[in-house]
Parts: structure tokens; C-alpha cells; sequence
């Protein structure tokens, strides 16, 4: 996704926790003027121009100065839950192996593997999804999960038709869905959220907070 590989250019580019002041450090001020250029050619699409990918370089910079005022430390990695899979000996001994602690900062890797090992069902350590599909989702939460689905950065820029048709492909055909043609737009969110979530059309990361989900803690791996 053009979004993940913009991030991790910002990750990249500014390592640590400290994030320089732009307006007084001419240097750190060109680097930011000329990483949307080296970003286009890979990232540029019809619906993601040279102006969104300006917009998300800062959208990622105030993500990261809010995660540090939250007490993430960017100079030490953060061990996510490790993947284990299972592998078959020629004699056909089954032996679990255990993937290599994955940190915050590899988030493409992150993604991939998410996409094929992500399993929502009920634990005694639920995942993400899990707790969304639980009501454990918020208001907040599913508007995020909506806006990163559609690929833009306001809810206004999401029309109520687009999201009824959004329900009405991904949402079971029953009593509730019907209810929902009429309902007000916020109330059409977590509905279609939790819609997306039950498809796998969106994901979380591990450890995410489903009160207080980041467009960095989503993926979308499916077409919406």
C-alpha cells in the first residue's frame, strides 16, 4: 500500500525521538522538501497524488511526535508477538519454529506477515480483531478503520451513499443491515467497520488499542 511505503520513508529518514524543528533547521527543512520527489515515482497513483503524499509525510511526523509523548521509545525495537509456524521433517516430525523478533519499525514485514498468519477467534488473549467484532470497538476507532479503507483523511470526504454501499457488499443481508439505510452517517461507521474486520478486508497489528486505533496500527489488505 502507497501509504505504508510513505511512512516507512518517514521512519527511515527520522530515526529516534526526536523529531527536528523544521522552521529553524535548514537542513532537516530540505530533507522534508525532497522526500515527496523521491516518493513519487513509486507511490503516485490516481487517487494518492504528489499533494496526499505531502499531506501523509505529516500526517506520519505528528504520529510519531504523539506516540513519543505516549512513551513509545523509537531508539529501541519493539518485539511484537512472535509468529510461529510449522514446519515438516522428511521423516514427518512436525516442529515449530519461531520467526525473528519483528520492531515497530519494519512495519512492511509486519503487514505481510499479518496477511497470512491473522486468525479472529476467541482466546484468552483475543486479538484486535476479536475485541472489535466483541463491541470492543469505538466510535473514534471505526472512523479510522472507514477512512483508511476508503484511502482519505476526513470523513467528509466520504460520501453516505458510499458508505450504504459499502454496507450493503459487505454486510450480512438481515433485519440490522435494512436498519442502517436510514440511519444517520456516524451511526453507519462501526457497522461497517466491524463489517470489514469480519472479511479480513481490513487488519490491525498485534497489541494495537481498539479504543484508540492510528492509521498505523491498519491494514487494509483486501478491495473495499
Amino acid at each position: 500500500m502507497m501509504r505504508n511505503k510513505v511512512r516507512k520513508a518517514v521512519y527511515d529518514t527520522w530515526k529516534g525521538n526526536s523529531i527536528p524543528l523544521f522552521k529553524t533547521d535548514s537542513a532537516e527543512r530540505q530533507k522534508l522538501e525532497e522526500l515527496p520527489a523521491t516518493l513519487i515515482p513509486s507511490c503516485k497513483t490516481k487517487y494518492f497524488g504528489e499533494r496526499a503524499i505531502r499531506q501523509h509525510i505529516f500526517d506520519s511526523l505528528n504520529e510519531i511526535k504523539r506516540r513519543i509523548r505516549k512513551g513509545v521509545d523509537y531508539t529501541k525495537p519493539r518485539i511484537r508477538k512472535a509468529i510461529a509456524k510449522e514446519t515438516t521433517s522428511s521423516v514427518g516430525v512436525t516442529n515449530a519454529t519461531t520467526a525473528p523478533a519483528i520492531t515497530s519499525h519494519d512495519l512492511t514485514e509486519v503487514q505481510c506477515l499479518k496477511i497470512a498468519t491473522a486468525q479472529v477467534s476467541p482466546s484468552c488473549d483475543p486479538s484486535p480483531e476479536s475485541q472489535c467484532l466483541n463491541s470492543e470497538l469505538s466510535v473514534k476507532s471505526a472512523e479510522v478503520i472507514v477512512l483508511q479503507a476508503f484511502g482519505v483523511h476526513f470523513l467528509k470526504e466520504v460520501t453516505r451513499q458510499q458508505l450504504v454501499r459499502a454496507i450493503n457488499n459487505h454486510l450480512p443481508q438481515n433485519a440490522e443491515r435494512k436498519a442502517l439505510l436510514t440511519a444517520p452517517k456516524t451511526s453507519l461507521l462501526k457497522p461497517l467497520a466491524q463489517g470489514l474486520l469480519a472479511k479480513k478486508i481490513i487488519q490491525i497489528n498485534s497489541g494495537a488499542d481498539v479504543c484508540d486505533l492510528t492509521r498505523d496500527d491498519i491494514l487494509v489488505s483486501g478491495v473495499l
